[in-house]
């Protein structure tokens, strides 16, 4: 099993986007995924059932691959399901940083996806980002792989601002930039619908598939 943890925390940057897609792809794969929403806005839970979750911890079934449970108070995993019988787990996280480390120390993430939108912002709190995760590192809780994802951002503004970061992850890479699709990916998540399945987008699943690494 792994442990998938989408986070940043700048909001409407692509948490979101990135989970819900990573889970098209491996359910896709024949894998048992179980969907964990930490945000307070549930947009994760929304895309899938097109509706609110009722309260707190309830787990829904989309598909007998997918389970979803909405967890707005970030309760470690092993409370929540039999986590063995998933392949992967998924976090999409809330956009404040405490809530991050406190998953993170929880969960041991295997891997940690940080999308990073065109806007300013999005850039500029990997100055925050990436040291707490450095020293979570430090502390010996993990030693997850780290994924920076431009969604749309330039490639090279983000290798230009680690550079000027004083502690960065020790296994961190950016990805390749994804062409800039915000209209795009806003409508998907709108409309409960994976990117790849809009007309002339199809090339993008294999985009997220490479992030996967699968």
């Amino acid at each position: 099993m792994s442990i998938i943890l989408c986070t940043q925390h700048k909001g409407g940057v692509g948490k979101t986007t990135l989970a819900v897609h990573f889970a098209g792809i491996l359910i896709s794969q024949l894998n048992r995924i179980l969907l964990i929403d930490c945000d307070t806005q549930s947009n994760a839970w929304l895309f899938y059932f097109g509706d609110k979750p009722q309260a707190p911890l309830e787990i829904r079934e989309y598909s007998n691959r997918l389970s979803i449970v909405w967890n707005p108070q970030r309760e470690p995993i092993r409370r929540l399901a039999d986590i063995e019988s998933y392949d992967h787990v998924i976090f999409d996280m809330s956009t404040p940083l405490p809530d991050t480390v406190q998953v993170i120390a929880a969960n041991h993430p295997d891997k940690i996806f940080i999308p990073v939108s065109p806007n300013p912002w999005a850039v500029e709190a990997l100055s925050d980002n990436l040291p707490v995760i450095a020293a979570l590192e430090e502390q010996s809780l993990v030693q997850p792989e780290i994924t920076i994802v431009p969604l749309g951002s330039s490639k090279k503004e983000i290798d230009d601002k680690i550079k000027i970061i004083n502690e960065v992850p020790k296994r961190y890479k950016v990805a390749r930039r994804m062409r800039y699709l915000a209209k795009e990916t806003d409508q998907a998540l709108r409309e409960g619908d994976f990117i790849w399945n809009y007309q002339k987008l199809e090339d993008v699943r294999d985009y997220f598939v490479s992030l996967l690494k699968l």
